[in-house]
């Protein structure tokens, strides 16, 4: 029997663990919801009348990128999947901590924190470039970036009634509420509720470790 098959009080100590990973989840609920709702309030809004709004507010990205990360680290938290290549000791240790986490989170809607996607498109975005200009065909002479902005529509750059085959890097869409990043795309609404829903569910008295 190796050193990580050994026997250990899993119990006892997987208890720990979903203690501090709760205060992890408390806190990034908190933090991703507020920087969310501030980015909300930052979000580009067109004029009316058929005019839209093109915003380079570095501000509002940030905070966005921030709030999406914070998701993401709740997302690991509450995986049931463990480390690839875990030891039989590691994997039953994440199985009974994950239980003891989710049992505290019972009945809070979640589903909108699981998918990393936008995340991983941001975390390792060089790959997601190479892969993404090697997949433009040939045939194209031209090819438009959208680069690090918000709009308040995408119509805010319709050109002559047509789109050109744009590539979305750090672009958030105000008015169906998207942000995208290199094909990927989240509506951040659920996002944000979702924090909200984790944040409240864990500072409410005697039910969590977060206050």
């Amino acid at each position: 029997m190796s050193d990580d098959d050994a026997p250990i009080d899993t119990r006892s100590s997987a208890s720990q663990a979903a203690h501090m990973i709760l205060n992890e989840v408390g806190l990034a609920a908190n933090y991703g919801h507020a920087a969310l709702e501030r980015a909300f309030e930052l979000r580009p809004q067109g004029p009316g009348n058929g005019l839209h709004l093109i915003s380079s507010n570095c501000e509002c990205l940030d905070l966005i990128v921030r709030g999406l990360s914070y998701a993401a680290t709740i997302s690991r938290c509450i995986s049931k999947a463990g480390r690839p290549k875990a030891s039989n000791a590691e994997q039953r240790f994440h199985a009974a901590r994950t239980k003891l986490v989710l049992a505290a989170l019972d009945g809070v809607d979640v589903e909108a924190l699981r998918d990393r996607t936008i995340r991983n498109s941001l975390e390792h975005i060089d790959e997601h470039i190479d892969r993404l200009f090697m997949k433009r065909p040939d045939r194209r002479p031209r090819t438009s970036v959208v680069h690090n902005l918000a709009l308040s529509s995408r119509a805010a750059i319709d050109v002559m009634g047509q789109l050109e085959p744009f590539i979305f890097a750090r672009v958030y869409v105000s008015d169906t509420d998207e942000f995208h990043n290199l094909g990927k795309t989240v509506r951040l609404t659920p996002v944000r509720e979702a924090l909200a829903r984790v944040k409240q569910a864990l500072s409410e008295p005697g039910g969590s470790v977060f206050a």
